[in-house]
């Protein structure tokens, strides 16, 4: 699972570094009818772009092992639960075809033995 979200971040980072700048202007903008006046970008330091991956992964494995949980389990540790629209996109997840896919044999184990 952490090698296919490894390869998706990856393919998310390309395509922001190929997208025009103009373009990254109005995704950053918080208003519908103008840009921002600087573009959106890729934290700069490999470790922070570390740190945010390890958090992603953290919190996708985390809403994944809920979704497995009980409704009133879950209900019991998050204090509510899941709508029907969560629940659907989650189990979409959970089955996704993507996590079957083999590991590259290039790969450092090291990285992921916490979760990251």
């Amino acid at each position: 699972m952490m090698v296919a979200l490894d390869r998706l971040l990856d393919q998310c980072g390309e395509t922001v570094r190929r997208t025009d700048v103009c373009l990254r202007r109005w995704l950053r903008s918080r208003f519908p009818d103008r840009p921002y006046k600087a573009p959106f970008e890729l934290v700069a330091k490999p470790s922070s772009e570390k740190v945010y991956r390890k958090e992603l992964k953290r919190f996708i494995c985390f809403w994944l092992r809920l979704s497995r949980l009980l409704p009133t389990t879950m209900r019991a540790i998050t204090g509510r639960g899941l709508n029907r629209h969560q629940f659907r996109a989650l189990r979409e997840l959970w089955v996704d075809g993507v996590w079957q896919s083999e590991e590259p044999a290039d790969m450092d184990r090291t990285d992921n033995q916490d979760g990251g």
